[in-house]
């Protein structure tokens, strides 16, 4: 349970006060659980210990996002892409290039996400394009951009956007059945002009 991990890491953090993981780990536990002081605490510490680990950077950004701190959430998916190094552990075990891709189109979807909810629409374009630009398998990142573009009522670029969403929803095995209806209402805008 997520009470009993953070027991256990504050075990460790008690042995080994400058265990930047476990105040990683202990971090992501405790603002899952709605402890958001608490979690950025340890991000926080964790990030003092460890200034370059980019999990920290962007566990950070999404904790800021879930407190309604949107330019702190900006600033750290920001640091997380300046140190996003393929210096990392993890890329021992896999492709360097391809999950370096992947991670960056993460961060980049969570900024456009942010620009979103701020009204800042070209920069969220320019990040849901630089999210593509890394990753073209990230199915949500379509759907934001799609959603983005019928927002902005450029249905033929929704449309495209949602096609490809179908696409790879269709080849992950995942029900349909939203998207095909959004391309159904896309069709009928596209139509009607």
């Amino acid at each position: 349970s997520g009470a009993e991990s953070i027991r256990k890491l504050t075990e460790v953090i008690e042995r080994a006060p400058n265990h930047s993981r476990a105040y990683y780990l202990r971090g992501m536990f405790r603002a899952r659980r709605g402890d958001h002081s608490g979690g950025k605490r340890d991000l926080d510490q964790a990030i003092k210990i460890h200034p370059r680990y980019v999990w920290s950077y962007i566990s950070r950004g999404v904790l800021f996002r879930k407190m309604n701190q949107n330019q702190e959430a900006l600033n750290n998916f920001s640091l997380a892409l300046k140190y996003l190094s393929l210096q990392d552990p993890i890329y021992e075990v896999v492709d360097r290039i391809h999950y370096g891709q992947i991670l960056a189109g993460r961060i980049f979807r969570e900024m456009g996400i942010l620009y979103c909810e701020d009204q800042e629409w070209e920069k969220a374009l320019e990040s849901f394009d630089k999210a593509v630009q890394m990753n073209a398998e990230d199915l949500s990142t379509y759907i934001r951009r799609g959603n983005l573009y019928r927002r902005e009522e450029k249905w033929e670029n929704a449309l495209k956007d949602y096609r490809i969403a179908l696409s790879l929803s269709k080849r992950e095995g995942k029900d349909v059945t939203r998207i095909e209806r959004i391309i159904q209402t896309v069709e009928k805008n596209v139509e009607n002009r």
